[in-house]
């Protein structure tokens, strides 16, 4: 089951996610919290990991939605909405909207990227990257139309080589996809 937190406004609802909610329920007033002069919000998870952050520079309000090493994963868009596992109250997904485009942002148990691309009326739109649990480099791409796969289409060695390459129209395979083995020799092919 997942819970939800949406970040872009303060009107939130009551969903648990360690004690990052309380602190946004109470805008900088949290000990997990801080506020600076500059109009930096600060909101970080149990062990102290800035989690999430706004800045507020005359009517403009940013969101970044950041790692366990404050990096941002989803650096300067305009809102974001957070979605976590019951389980381990960790972050499932995040969608996050930046001037009209939303997109999306999924996560392995483990906080690793396991996915990234954009939204089109809430179906997965354009070009989605999968991404390796352990090794954090790219498993494959897809291109989506309106959720279903529909263009290139490729999956990646460890060492990152192509692995399978092909074409989606519309959901169905079409044309020739290669299968290639670790040092990029082509092992066959089949048609479509």
């Amino acid at each position: 089951m997942k819970k939800h937190l949406s970040f872009h406004s303060l009107s939130l609802p009551f969903t648990p996610f360690h004690s990052l909610l309380l602190v946004l329920l109470l805008a900088s007033c949290g000990s997990n919290s801080t506020a600076s002069n500059d109009g930096t919000v600060e909101f970080r998870s149990p062990k102290g990991d800035i989690i999430v952050s706004r800045t507020i520079q005359g009517t403009d309000t940013t969101w970044e939605f950041n790692n366990a090493l404050g990096e941002p994963l989803v650096p300067g868009c305009d809102s974001l909405s957070v979605f976590t596992d019951t389980a381990n109250g960790q972050p499932k997904e995040v969608i996050f909207h930046h001037k009209g485009q939303q997109s999306m942002l999924t996560f392995w148990s483990n906080m690793e990227k396991l996915a990234e691309g954009d939204l089109k009326n809430g179906q997965r739109n354009g070009l989605w990257t999968a991404y390796d649990m352990n090794t954090g480099k790219i498993q494959s791409e897809t291109h989506f139309t309106d959720g279903i796969e529909n263009g290139p289409y490729t999956v990646y060695n460890e060492n990152g080589t192509p692995s399978i390459t092909g074409q989606y129209t519309l959901g169905q395979r079409t044309g020739e996809w290669s299968f290639f083995d670790k040092e990029g020799n082509l092992l066959g092919t089949n048609q479509y």
